[in-house]
């Protein structure tokens, strides 16, 4: 920029010439500062809304917690004489309908003392109660522990297959409605760690109304059997047993397991029936490949009443009314 009088290059933004003081024509614009920024009384209650939410969700799961004690401490006052227990934590999750107790041990079965049985955590979910319909139950325990050497002298056949400690995991999951008269069980599962695992699933119908609980509905002459599966894999608990066997007789556990294989073969091998061709060459398989999986299917071609079955006149015509199937 130059000054109008005397030509001189004025610095920007200066009001008068450095060289004659005349006026220059910029004016400097002073800026105005950012209002304030004001929130709205709308976030304060959005805000106070999620805090009091929080709030009230940490009350009741405290209050389901200390509930969830009290009932426990309940249910297993209800034992006495049957099953004694000390445990640990308990805590509750009352938006899943859930419990856990963790560090369950075992002191007591039917009023003899017990040692070396206790259990990592019991985890119930689900409403099993009498009046409710339907009861539904997902019962888990985690890591079973049976110390062997602890449970008395009864245990040594166990142990002398190199078995200290047993190891189990296991699930009972049910779903039972006396108003449309069916029993589900969906899972019933054990598994041992160098053991086997063993599942069930059993589905029945015609309950009675009057029926309370799955016991009583497995009880009832009435009661249908619509189809179901048996499941057994991983038996590393058969490759133990069969070695200790070869070993008490002085064979090898090869030569023991052909022992066996022809013994299978000998006794269902040579039936006329798929079924016990089928059921041969399952077992025979188990025996020489213990970790194959060997499955058998109830099929009934009509729901199978339980009083059906117990008029039956041989296992073979009970086998038929449930159409067994069996596979590896």
């Amino acid at each position: 920029m130059y000054c109008t009088n005397c030509g001189v290059e004025v610095p920007a933004h200066a009001r008068f010439c450095v060289e004659c003081g005349t006026r220059t024509e910029v004016e400097v614009v002073p800026v105005a500062a950012p209002p304030p920024v004001q929130r709205s009384r709308k976030h304060w209650v959005v805000f106070g809304a999620i805090a009091l939410v929080g709030v009230v969700v940490c009350g009741v799961y405290l209050y389901a917690n200390r509930l969830a004690k009290i009932k426990v401490d309940e249910a297993i006052a209800r034992l006495d004489g049957k099953v004694g227990l000390v445990y640990g934590d308990v805590s509750a999750n009352p938006f899943t309908r859930s419990v856990t107790i963790k560090d369950v041990k075992v002191t007591s079965i039917a009023g003899k003392p017990i040692d070396g049985v206790s259990m990592e955590s019991l985890s119930l979910k689900g409403n099993p109660a009498a009046d409710a319909d339907p009861q539904e139950l997902d019962a888990r325990v985690s890591k079973l522990t049976l110390n062997l050497a602890r449970m008395g002298p009864e245990w040594a056949q166990v142990m002398s297959m190199g078995y200290g400690t047993v190891v189990v995991d296991s699930r009972l999951d049910y779903r039972f409605s006396r108003k449309t008269g069916q029993l589900d069980l969906n899972q019933f599962e054990i598994a041992g760690q160098d053991l086997l695992t063993v599942g069930l699933s059993l589905h029945l119908g015609e309950v009675s109304a009057d029926v309370e609980s799955p016991e009583q509905a497995l009880s009832r002459p009435t009661t249908t059997i619509r189809g179901g599966e048996v499941m057994i894999k991983d038996a590393v608990f058969v490759d133990r047993m069969i070695s200790s066997l070869a070993e008490k007789e002085g064979l090898s556990s090869a030569d023991y397991k052909k022992r066996l294989t022809r013994t299978a073969e000998a006794l269902l091998g040579g039936g006329s029936g798929k079924l016990e061709r089928d059921v041969s060459a399952a077992i025979v398989r188990l025996i020489n490949e213990p970790r194959s999986t060997l499955r058998i299917t109830i099929a009934p071609t009509e729901p199978v009443s339980l009083e059906a079955l117990n008029r039956a006149s041989d296992p073979g015509t009970q086998l038929a009314l449930l159409n067994l199937q069996v596979s590896n």
